[in-house]
């Protein structure tokens, strides 16, 4: 019995890994249109920051314009 439980924990962990190995390799395969669509090229230094508004917690919508001149630190997260 101890015997079959050792082949089913390797069984297992053997399936993980091929699965794991199969999931990284497939961000690979990505063809580079489509990777291209998903990003952006960086901003130079000193360069100006694209304009965008957003909207607060408290409802105000916020300006990327009115912080020019001055340092600000976006964080951009997201819960599903």
């Amino acid at each position: 019995m101890e015997e079959r439980r050792a082949i089913r924990r390797i069984s297992g962990v053997v399936l993980v890994v091929i699965v794991c190995t199969a999931v990284v390799s497939m961000g690979a395969w990505w063809p580079p249109k489509f990777l291209k669509k998903l990003t952006s090229p960086p901003l130079a230094a000193g360069a100006a920051a694209p304009q965008f508004e957003l909207e607060s917690l408290n409802g105000e919508v916020v300006s990327i314009g009115q912080f020019e001149g001055k340092p600000v630190l976006l964080k951009f997260w997201s819960v599903t």
